[in-house]
């Protein structure tokens, strides 16, 4: 009998790596590698029933150690997993690994796609944003909490991986609480403000959207300042609305670096630098003399100043006339004050700007800017009712010494528009009477307004009213402060005329003539630097 033979014994198979398959699946309209997407595996094959799957991720994290709930179908076994946000950054690695019961098959295989898995884009749109003006270089915008902002001078959004998205901090106090501010900016630059909802730990940022473009305001608009005369001595000057404070300007002191007046329709106006007489005194009241205050700021129309003032409303300083440096420590609001000078001149609306420039290394300026106009108010005794009467063919002033008066501190001239207006029945006036009363037509009569007490003989030192031609000035009086003058009317008719008397035995409304008051420009020099504007009323 011969001795037993060794046991023979042989290793279990090796699963076949062709066997396992990883595929990306995916929505549509998404990217393979977002979160959200699936990885399907699956080994089909002989071994399908003696492995199991095990899910890493290529940073060295397992996900899942065994997984217990793949499916079987015929010769195959399949598992999906979802994409999450810690998957983030890697790709999926998946091992197909034998079970300690496996009979024939031990050992693993691995296999990946090598997709990296990232964030889908922000499925939400995000709200645009609306870049609000101020009264300074300043633009605000309502911020959103989450949100990345990028404000530039171009309507092209940056690169979505760019370094210039930032989230913007918000004011906590004041009207602009909330938002956030955008200081220092250039006035005349349109800016765009680009918005896009920030990357979350489940998304990428959103798709941006921008601003429409905007501009700072251009300047701090202090409006319309209608600087009227006065009827007595108080100084010709008017006050602006109350501006607040720029915020961009430094509290300190400010330098006003410029200022101008110009027509609202001319290219551009000369700066006048020299000191121009205020008619005012250092309590405001005007006087007959010539002030010693002046507007270093101004031109042959106007002087300016600029008077600051702190939260109670109390004046905090001002330019009074020459100053150029302001301090603006407890400014709260700033107006500005318009001297009337030399008023000869058009009414406007003329526009005036200053700019003002804080003291810091930085030199923060702010632009202000408005209209002024000017307006003439006249007050003169006029007759409201002159009575006539009637003889044969002569037409007199029931009254003598009938009367003007200029009730306006300032020169003025008093004339008529030589166009009346006749009531029913009442012949036509003809205008300069040329020939004798005998040459007159029925229908048709004379009157003229004397203002040297003569009557109608003299053809001239008056007003010849017509009333079938277009409308014409006559001046009669140039008249001084407080100053009286006398006129006179008269006139003549045909003979045979026929008047429409009244039960009264008068006619009412014989004739409407019209009186013109205007600022007397030829006695604007008697009065030296008080100069009036020419406006009719």
């Amino acid at each position: 009998i011969s001795a037993a033979s060794a046991i023979a014994t042989t290793e279990n198979e090796l699963f076949d790596e062709s066997s396992l398959d990883v595929q990306a699946l995916s929505t549509f309209g998404t990217t393979d590698s977002d979160i959200g997407n699936k990885v399907m595996m699956s080994f089909t094959g002989d071994g399908y029933d003696e492995g199991y799957f095990r899910i890493r991720r290529s940073n060295g994290d397992t996900i899942v150690e065994q997984v217990e709930d793949a499916v079987v179908t015929g010769t195959s076994i399949s598992y999906s997993y979802t994409y999450t946000a810690d998957d983030v950054g890697s790709y999926i690695i998946v091992d197909y690994i034998a079970r300690d019961s496996a009979k024939r098959f031990e050992g693993t295989i691995t296999k990946s796609n090598k997709l990296v898995i990232t964030k889908p884009e922000n499925p939400d749109t995000a709200i645009r944003p609306v870049l609000q003006q101020d009264l300074d270089t300043n633009l605000y915008v309502e911020v959103q909490d989450g949100y990345e902002y990028y404000l530039s001078t171009s309507s092209t959004s940056p690169l979505a991986d760019s370094g210039d998205w930032d989230t913007l901090t918000k004011l906590t106090e004041g009207e602009h609480a909330g938002q956030h501010e955008f200081t220092n900016l250039d006035r005349t630059t349109f800016y765009y403000l680009h918005a896009r909802i920030a990357e979350t730990k489940e998304y990428r940022h959103s798709t941006a959207v921008v601003s429409k473009r905007m501009a700072p305001s251009p300047f701090i608009d202090f409006k319309t300042t209608d600087v009227k005369n006065t009827k007595n001595k108080e100084a010709a000057m008017a006050l602006s609305e109350a501006i607040p404070f720029p915020s961009t300007l430094k509290k300190g002191k400010i330098t006003i670096e410029d200022m101008s007046f110009m027509k609202e329709t001319d290219d551009k106006g000369d700066l006048v630098r020299n000191e121009i007489s205020v008619f005012t005194d250092a309590e405001g009241n005007a006087t007959d003399a010539v002030y010693e205050r002046g507007s270093r700021w101004g031109n042959k129309n106007f002087a300016t100043e600029i008077i600051l003032y702190d939260k109670d409303g109390s004046i905090v300083d001002r330019t009074n006339g020459t100053k150029t440096t302001l301090d603006a420590t407890r400014a709260e609001t700033v107006k500005l004050a318009v001297y009337r000078v030399n008023a000869v001149s058009d009414p406007g609306p003329y526009v005036w700007q200053a700019t003002l420039k804080d003291s810091t290394t930085e030199g923060i300026t702010a632009l202000l800017k408005g209209n002024v106009i000017m307006t003439t108010q006249l007050e003169a005794l006029v007759p409201q009712q002159i009575r006539m009467h009637a003889e044969g063919s002569l037409i007199r002033q029931s009254t003598n010494n009938a009367s003007l008066r200029n009730d306006t501190a300032m020169p003025i001239t008093i004339g008529v528009d030589r166009l009346a207006v006749k009531g029913n029945g009442m012949p036509s006036l003809m205008g300069v009477m040329k020939g004798g009363i005998a040459t007159i037509q029925k229908d048709e009569a004379y009157l003229k307004m004397s203002n040297d007490g003569s009557n109608f003989t003299s053809p001239r030192n008056g007003a010849w009213f017509q009333t079938e031609t277009a409308s014409q000035k006559e001046d009669l009086f140039l008249m001084g402060r407080g100053s009286r003058a006398d006129y006179y009317v008269s006139g003549a008719a045909n003979a045979g005329q026929k008047w429409p008397w009244d039960s009264d035995g008068e006619v009412k409304e014989a004739y409407k003539i019209r009186f013109i008051t205007s600022i007397s420009e030829a006695d604007v020099a008697t009065y030296e630097r008080k100069q009036y504007e020419i406006r009719e009323e």
